[in-house]
């Protein structure tokens, strides 16, 4: 069978009951497996360890892992039926108050910009490792990952979006905002710019602190499944005395998850959107160890992204509002990215 082995090492390690992750970084075919994770209270640049942090800060971030067990598999590729997945229909109307709610803080001049998010769920029985392999050869320009432990259950994304890369010194991060359809595609508006511009001045402001110097790419449109977005490159060489775990502290939340300034929109948000988005929009994503000032790791947005257990299938999705933000149209860009997560779901009776 395709990809027997990976397939093998998953039920393998689901009937262990032990904590795993699988990973495949962007545009490569080989999907990396580790088990036994070990969650650790503290952070240590030079440690590997499998990183997936909540979007509000949280302590149990850090799972180390020994790099000498990490398991290889080169992704087969493979045709999968999707499975035709019901979701609850939803009335929009409360998501549009709530647009509303996050364009009266814009009006009165408390923020600039804020992210609103909500979630489906829905009971099925899901293929999960099937699942995750169709992600993989879905969405290749993206890092995919299906991560496990008793206390969360199974999440499983498809981020677009780098938090930052460190290597042997240089530190990358990404502003990816706006969003247009493939399937409909429109060129992007001032308002899409000005969002971006956001968080590209963020970012940038941010990583000013800690590189000797900031570089800025020209923005460029990238695709990620089916959906567009603007995408500017920042970079830099880190000082010596940052670590990974400031860069991680200065650049999370971005305004492409949670608005400006920060902390008000973190608060408006969790006034407005009334539910805990857990692990959505926060950091996962891989840390190799590496001697002082020459860390490698590369981070991610926990976007594009579902939680599964005891059947239960959870997806998320979220949209930044500006101040000439449409609230109808902010429902149906939240509408678009949960079809990112349905199109790859495969159940076991597929």
């Amino acid at each position: 069978m395709i990809n027997q082995q990976l397939i093998d090492c998953f039920q393998e390690a689901r009937a262990s009951g032990a904590s795993f992750a699988f990973w495949r970084y962007p545009k490569e075919h080989t999907i990396s497996f580790v088990s036994n994770l070990e969650p650790f209270s503290g952070f240590a640049d030079e440690k590997a360890a499998f990183y997936f942090q909540r979007f509000a800060a949280d302590s149990n971030s850090v799972y180390q892992l020994d790099a000498r067990l990490v398991q290889n598999f080169e992704l087969e590729s493979v045709d999968f039926i999707g499975a035709a997945v019901d979701f609850p229909a939803v009335d929009r109307s409360e998501f549009v108050a709530q647009v509303e709610q996050g364009l009266k803080h814009i009006s009165d001049g408390s923020l600039t910009k804020i992210v609103l998010s909500r979630k489906v769920s829905t009971e099925i029985d899901l293929n999960l490792i099937d699942s995750y392999i169709h992600m993989c050869l879905t969405y290749p320009a993206a890092f995919c990952y299906l991560f496990y432990t008793a206390e969360i259950g199974f999440w499983m994304g498809a981020s677009p979006e780098l938090l930052c890369e460190v290597s042997d010194g240089i530190v990358t991060s990404m502003s990816l905002a706006g969003t247009r359809f493939s399937s409909n595609y429109q060129p992007f508006l001032e308002k899409e710019f000005r969002e971006q511009e956001l968080v590209t001045q963020f970012i940038s402001s941010k990583l000013a602190d800690l590189v000797y110097r900031v570089r800025i790419s020209d923005r460029t449109e990238i695709q990620a499944g089916n959906l567009i977005h603007l995408q500017t490159i920042i970079s830099g060489r880190l000082l010596e005395h940052a670590t990974l775990n400031q860069l991680i502290g200065a650049l999370h939340p971005t305004p492409a998850v949670c608005g400006l300034p920060q902390h008000k929109a973190f608060q408006a948000i969790s006034e407005i959107e009334k539910y805990d988005r857990s692990f959505y929009t926060g950091v996962v994503g891989v840390v190799n160890g590496a001697q002082p000032n020459k860390i490698n790791a590369r981070l991610y947005v926990n976007l594009r992204c579902m939680n599964y257990r005891d059947k239960q299938t959870t997806l998320y999705a979220g949209c930044g509002i500006v101040a000439d933000s449409n609230p109808p149209a902010e429902f149906e860009e939240t509408e678009q990215k949960f079809k990112t997560i349905k199109r790859i779901l495969v159940a076991n009776n597929s």
